[in-house]
């Protein structure tokens, strides 16, 4: 309370500050680079993903980030069976 009374007499702004985290790992352009890739080719593996976004020119993710990029795109990340 007592430093939103300070605030409110200097003037300041009293909305919630920015919150923390790290910036995101992969861009709009990555994810977008991403989508194109499952849609092109649908068995595409995570490793592969990985592959063709530093050719793209993004800077190095893990595996484990593009699963998580792929989950929230709502995108395949499994390798489709071969069984029949």
């Amino acid at each position: 309370v007592k430093k939103m009374l300070r605030l409110h007499r200097a003037g300041e702004d009293l909305a919630p500050r920015q919150g923390g985290g790290s910036a995101p790992k992969l861009t709009d352009s990555d994810r977008t680079v991403l989508r194109d890739t499952v849609a092109l080719y649908p068995d595409v593996t995570l490793a592969e993903c990985q592959t063709v976004l530093r050719e793209q020119g993004s800077r190095w993710v893990s595996v484990p980030t593009i699963c998580r990029a792929l989950q929230q795109l709502e995108l395949p990340r499994k390798k489709k069976s071969r069984r029949q």
